[in-house]
């Protein structure tokens, strides 16, 4: 029985720990770096999908305006879902500043759909997409861009932060900051032995193997980006390319939006389940790793403990021991928050502990078939609300 709860524990520290590291040792072997070339401007559409951002989009659109990419090879989409707010009058109000501005106001369908539109009408010869609560740096196009100066590079997605002015350091913003960090890591792994496999919320492909989103629960960023590597082209994380998320939020909502994510992170695998086969070779294995393997990984745990309950010899109760151990300090780090006496390595375990939940919601998101995976969910729509 021991050797059965063993295998679920590497199961389970498999893709945060074990992976990582024979990420590093790959790296190191096999590394294929990409040599970026300035100074190429290609036609660029960026489209900002938006529902009810009457608060950020003016932001996203100065800091496109601000850029330092050529305003002739610049054409702008701003995407409304039906917005029942102020969106399209605070997007018109750049007509003026950004010189190739589309602004396109649709009946509410969803953020693929609104995207599958508009790529017919794209003639530019790279489309960006990017929501409308982001925000980038003066020389972030440029960066992306300079990678598709290789041939092979089919896709690229910036480094993504989280804007932070205030200073809060709550356990949803440490934790999550501490994450994206990890995440980072991986990223600049992959992509230099290969391609990235993990989506970022932005995303720059090439119009030449742009493909339409099969449904409404796939994510719309990781679809495109690992849709490149069935094209025999790599998908590339570029971590001097830096935007910046700006919108707040608090544990809860990141707890929903984890759950989405990795729902639909789930969905978008099987929908191009193709790219599972060894004969994809290291994106078939960092699939497996970083998607299959993680967004199972609770489930292997809760075997493990249903295995340490039938045996409940002495292993088992130093393990359920130590589990009580990291669930005390999550529950710790939270309750400290509350009360504004955070400890930041409290905040790690709370963290750990959001995303043990978040793993199992949306592996029963998934599995139980929720309605919705991608799109607005209904707690983004009811906190964008309560925003107005």
């Amino acid at each position: 029985m021991e050797n059965f709860i063993v295998i679920c524990l590497i199961l389970y520290l498999y893709p945060f720990g074990i992976y990582p590291l024979l990420l590093y040792v790959l790296r190191i072997i096999s590394s294929n770096k990409i040599n970026k070339i300035y100074e190429i401007y290609p036609s660029l559409a960026i489209l900002i999908p938006a529902y009810n951002e009457e608060k950020y989009i003016g932001r996203c659109l100065q800091a496109i305006a601000d850029s330092d990419y050529p305003n002739d090879k610049l054409f702008v989409y701003v995407l409304s879902d039906g917005s029942s707010d102020a969106t399209v009058a605070e997007a018109s109000k750049f007509n003026q500043i950004i010189p190739n501005l589309i602004i396109k106001d649709f009946k509410h369908s969803g953020k693929n759909n609104m995207i599958n539109y508009i790529k017919k009408e794209i003639r530019e010869d790279l489309f960006f997409v990017i929501d409308a609560d982001i925000i980038c740096e003066t020389d972030a196009l440029k960066e992306i861009i300079a990678n598709f100066a290789d041939p092979k590079v089919g896709a690229v997605i910036g480094n993504l932060k989280n804007y932070n002015p205030q200073n809060i350091h709550d356990s949803s913003h440490f934790g999550e900051t501490f994450y994206q960090r990890y995440e980072s890591k991986i990223r600049i792994n992959e992509s230099q032995i290969s391609s990235t496999v993990n989506g970022l919320g932005n995303y720059c492909i090439r119009s030449s193997v742009k493909s339409n989103i099969p449904n409404d629960r796939v994510c719309d960023d990781m679809y495109a980006q690992i849709y490149v590597i069935t094209k025999n082209m790599r998908a590339i994380y570029d971590e001097k390319a830096v935007f910046y998320h700006i919108r707040p939020s608090n544990i809860k909502q990141e707890f929903h939006r984890h759950v989405r994510t990795m729902a639909c992170s789930l969905e978008t695998v099987f929908s191009l389940k193709q790219l599972l086969s060894p004969k994809y070779g290291f994106s078939a294995f960092f699939l497996w790793s970083h998607k299959i393997f993680r967004l199972h990984a609770t489930i292997f745990l809760i075997f493990m403990n249903i295995l340490m309950l039938v045996s409940f010899n002495n292993f088992s109760f130093y393990l359920a021991g130590l589990e009580l151990i990291g669930i005390i300090l999550g529950i710790s780090g939270i309750l400290l928050d509350k009360i504004n006496r955070g400890n930041n390595i409290l905040k790690i375990f709370s963290f750990i502990l959001m995303m043990n939940f978040v793993f199992f919601a949306g592996f029963k998101k998934v599995y139980f078939r929720s309605k919705q995976v991608s799109q607005w969910s209904d707690n983004e729509l009811k906190y964008r609300q309560n925003e107005q």
